[in-house]
């Protein structure tokens, strides 16, 4: 089961849970009401009463410790998300230098392939000024 569902699972039980704790708040305070307008029945009222008390503190205390699992699951989820972030970071840098280096493998290609094609036609007498030519070109590269 995923982070995501497990997530999930503990929205909708926390949010059940302060439903019943509602229902429960109600009757506490219906009970209470009863035992403050009539002396009848007031010890089995109390009892349920008690009851009632101890219900919405096992409840509250279900809703907490289900709290403090959604809070370790948002914090685990947010660690691995910034891991990978980091990750992605990385790899971008990673291609950005790549195609830096591609890019000035393709100009130098290019020049390679332009001196060479001077030279071929380059009469004989012109060499020196064609190799002046070809170190301008190789030195704009750098």
């Amino acid at each position: 089961m995923s982070h995501d569902d497990n997530v999930l699972q503990l929205q909708q039980r926390i949010k059940r849970l302060q439903e019943e704790l509602a229902q429960v708040r109600e009757k506490e305070k219906y009970y209470r009401d009863i035992a403050a307008l009539t002396g009848r029945k007031r010890l089995r009222e109390t009892r349920e009463l008690s009851l009632l008390i101890s219900q919405h503190k096992a409840t509250q205390q279900e809703l907490a410790r289900h709290r403090e699992e959604l809070e370790k699951l948002v914090a685990e989820r947010t660690e691995k998300l910034a891991l990978a972030n980091a990750q992605l970071s990385q790899n971008i840098e990673e291609q950005r230098k790549t195609h830096e280096q591609l890019q000035f493998r393709l100009k130098l290609d290019q020049v390679i392939l332009d001196i060479s094609s001077e030279f071929i036609n380059l009469p004989i007498e012109k060499t020196d000024e064609g190799i002046t030519r070809a170190l301008g070109k190789i030195a704009q590269l750098a």
